[in-house]
């Protein structure tokens, strides 16, 4: 539903930005999934240390897993900058929707391994049985935080595209932030199954 009203939103500023917006969400999705994957194996490593008792380990799994994948964002902001304009030249014909893509798709190159880490994290807490906390972090900064703003910012204050993407790495960052500050509460551990 967030994925659907992101797109109306930006359907309200013009059509070259859906179609940029189009692109910009097919890559970030097919770039995240390697951290999709290290996202729910943190799940599993998480809940089978805590299955043993060992609270230590099921920390430590959770940030090896966000320090891995804030690294391969690290790796990936490193290509995706230089290389934006030639990888949207691909997906993108039209010179025009190509330069409405391309800030914002250095704009997420940037936050990428906040991201991918918050990811991580928040399906850590999942793995823990915080399943409450990570729903909550998720529903507030997206429906509460991030939708509500980048409409304003989008479509009503005129900032287009790139203010929607700008409101959108703030999103995508302060989640992740919440997320490591959840973990590092360790309020997690004491829950019961």
């Amino acid at each position: 539903a967030g994925l659907v009203t992101l797109v109306w939103i930006v359907g309200q500023i013009g059509t070259a930005e859906v179609a940029a917006v189009n692109i910009l969400m097919t890559f970030h999705i097919t770039a995240m999934l390697p951290a999709f994957g290290v996202a729910l194996a943190a799940t599993t490593l998480v809940g089978n240390a805590l299955g043993r008792g060992d609270v230590e380990d099921a920390a430590t799994w959770g940030w090896n897993c966000a320090a891995l994948t804030f690294a391969y964002g690290l790796i990936m902001s490193l290509l995706l900058i230089p290389l934006a304009n030639p990888i949207l030249g691909v997906f993108l014909t039209n010179p025009e929707t190509r330069d409405l893509a391309y800030l914002p798709m250095v704009l997420w190159a940037l936050v990428i391994s906040f991201d991918t880490a918050g990811m991580v994290l928040m399906n850590a807490l999942i793995g823990a049985g915080d399943t409450r906390r990570s729903m909550w972090i998720s529903l507030l900064w997206q429906w509460v935080f991030f939708l509500p703003l980048a409409y304003l910012v989008g479509p009503a204050l005129g900032f287009g595209l790139i203010g929607v993407w700008l409101v959108n790495g703030i999103y995508r960052s302060g989640q992740a932030i919440n997320c490591g500050t959840q973990w590092a509460g360790r309020k997690w551990a004491d829950i019961r199954i």
